[in-house]
């Protein structure tokens, strides 16, 4: 699914570059158009959505393009889906994303605490032929034919002790999201939109509320993914972290962290750039989040 929702009036947003075979859900019935156009005022949203038990659906919709005339904030994902069967348990996967003219090439991503069918990140070309690589890697492990075109990198290319952790490159600019879960569990999976790395990420996220509840019920596998700049001094709630910082293969410029043990409101901050991310689970319940410039 996504959502998307108009900023200022008079906005014209096309949705395009879908499989053909990709059905669309409404009140209305079906909808099997291969370019929809919608026009919004200011505040006025639409959802679009499609049940992935018909074939196209599984995948026809990852690397879509949206336009539109004005700025408009989007979301997407899947709601009750994830990587694996609907039997063995389904979860909401969304994040907030941004306009193509500032994603990048270059990302390092942490893994959570799932199965190697949940731990993979999913690369999403914007141009033609565009080729990826891992962990510094002179070899593509894949190419992207065409815009839109995708790579689900597989979780064997994390590499560390302290934590693991992937860098991601790239001759073009591409999407990233990470698929990121909380537990073992197949049911506890999550999705976070990645940022670019970049020495103007912000220093602190200045915080974090209530990191390890959602509602009344408490996460107590939650943890902290922090990235950081070689060099750099992270702080938890303005005390100096014990974690163990992992160096990444293939950038020698960034350092990762995993900090569990936290609970209430969280305060992150680095003497360098800094991102960080969030991920626990309850039982058969997982989240994801991540916080970036």
């Amino acid at each position: 699914m996504a959502s998307f929702m108009a900023t200022e009036d008079n906005t014209t947003v096309i949705l395009s570059d879908y499989d053909t075979g990709v059905v669309f859900e409404s009140s209305a019935g079906n909808i099997t158009d291969d370019v929809q156009t919608f026009n919004l005022n200011a505040g006025e949203s639409v959802t679009v959505s499609g049940y992935t038990d018909f074939g196209p659906n599984l995948s026809g919709f990852v690397g879509a393009l949206l336009t539109s005339t004005k700025p408009i904030v989007v979301n997407t994902g899947n709601a009750t889906g994830g990587m694996s069967t609907p039997t063995a348990g389904q979860d909401f996967n969304l994040d907030q994303i941004v306009p193509v003219n500032i994603v990048g090439d270059e990302y390092i991503v942490v893994k959570g605490n799932g199965s190697d069918l949940h731990e993979r990140p999913l690369v999403i070309a914007t141009q033609d032929n565009t080729q990826v690589f891992i962990n510094g890697s002179t070899t593509a492990a894949a190419t992207l034919v065409n815009a839109g075109d995708y790579f689900l990198v597989p979780s064997s290319f994390y590499t560390g002790t302290a934590n693991q952790n992937m860098y991601i490159s790239s001759d073009k600019p591409v999407y990233l999201y990470q698929i990121i879960a909380g537990a073992i569990s197949d049911a506890t999976s999550g999705l976070n939109f990645i940022p670019p790395l970049s020495c103007f990420w912000q220093k602190s996220v200045d915080m974090i509320p209530n990191f390890n509840s959602i509602g009344s019920t408490n996460y107590p596998n939650s943890e902290i993914i922090v990235v950081t700049e070689m060099g750099s001094t992270v702080s938890i709630n303005n005390v100096p972290t014990t974690a163990t910082p992992q160096l990444v293969t293939g950038n020698p410029n960034w350092l990762t962290y995993r900090i569990n043990g936290l609970s209430g409101n969280v305060k992150i901050e680095s003497t360098g750039a800094l991102a960080a991310g969030v991920f626990g689970a309850s039982c058969a319940a997982g989240f994801g989040g991540y916080y970036s410039g």
